[in-house]
C-alpha cells in the first residue's frame, strides 16, 4: 500500500551564503511602522517597503532574482527566459504574542522570505494552505478530532532556521502561528513580477507592460 501525493505545489527552500551574513545589522536597523492595530494580525512591519532597493543590498537582490528566474522556468515551468524584477520587499517581525493571518499576495507572480536573528526550537514557522481546500464539497466533515485532522491534511509547516531563504508562488495562501518564545521572529519578505510582459500572444493572455509605459 502506498500513498500518494498527488498535484504537489512547488516550494524552493535553501540556505543564503555566509558573505550575506552582514545583511542582518542593516535589517535591524530599519524603523518599524508604530501601528498596534497592524500588530494584532501582521506583527511588526518596516516602514521601508523597498528595502533590496538599497544600494547596499544590491548584491544580495541579484542572487535573490537569479534563484527566482531559475525557480520560475525550472519548477513552475512558465515561459523560458523570463527576467524578473522585486517589486516590494520589507522586514517583518512577530514579537512574543504575535502572528500573521493567513493570506496570499496579491499582483505578485514568485514570493519569497528570508529568514534571520535569533531562533528556538520553538520558534514559530511558516505554514501553507492546502490550496485544493475550496474545491472540496463543504458538507464533508470529519467525524472525529475535527480540529487535529484538519490540521493535519489542510496545512503544511516548513522549519525555517536562520539563513534560509523562501521561494514559492504568490497565490498559495500561508501565515506564521504565534510566537510563544520571548525572541522576536525577524524576517524580510519581497514580491516579484517579470520585467517585461506576462502570458503568450498565442493564447491571447500577453500583457505587456513597455508598452504600457
Amino acid at each position: 500500500m502506498e500513498i500518494l501525493k498527488l498535484f504537489p505545489v512547488p516550494v524552493l527552500k535553501t540556505k543564503i551564503p555566509l558573505r550575506y551574513s552582514k545583511i542582518t545589522s542593516i535589517l535591524d536597523n530599519q524603523p518599524l511602522i508604530s501601528d498596534k492595530e497592524l500588530h494584532k494580525s501582521y506583527g511588526e512591519r518596516s516602514e521601508n517597503t523597498y528595502i533590496l532597493d538599497l544600494p547596499e543590498l544590491s548584491e544580495l537582490k541579484r542572487y535573490i532574482l537569479d534563484l527566482i528566474e531559475n525557480f520560475s522556468e525550472s519548477n513552475l515551468n512558465y515561459h523560458p527566459n523570463l527576467s524578473y524584477k522585486i517589486t516590494q520587499s520589507w522586514v517583518t517581525i512577530k514579537n512574543p504574542g504575535e502572528s500573521h493571518i493567513i493570506h496570499h499576495h496579491p499582483n505578485s507572480i514568485i514570493s519569497g522570505v528570508f529568514y534571520y536573528g535569533e531562533f528556538t526550537e520553538n520558534t514559530s514557522n511558516i505554514f501553507f494552505a492546502n490550496p485544493d481546500i475550496p474545491s472540496r464539497n463543504p458538507s464533508i466533515s470529519h467525524p472525529y478530532e475535527a480540529d487535529i485532522v484538519g490540521e493535519i491534511v489542510n496545512k503544511e509547516h516548513i522549519f525555517t532556521p536562520p539563513g534560509t531563504l523562501i521561494l514559492f508562488p504568490s497565490w498559495l495562501r500561508h501565515g506564521v502561528p504565534e510566537n510563544i518564545t520571548s525572541i522576536p521572529r525577524k524576517s524580510l519578505a519581497f514580491n516579484s513580477v517579470p520585467k517585461d510582459k506576462l502570458g503568450d500572444p498565442r493564447s491571447l493572455t500577453e500583457l505587456r507592460f513597455n508598452d504600457l509605459e
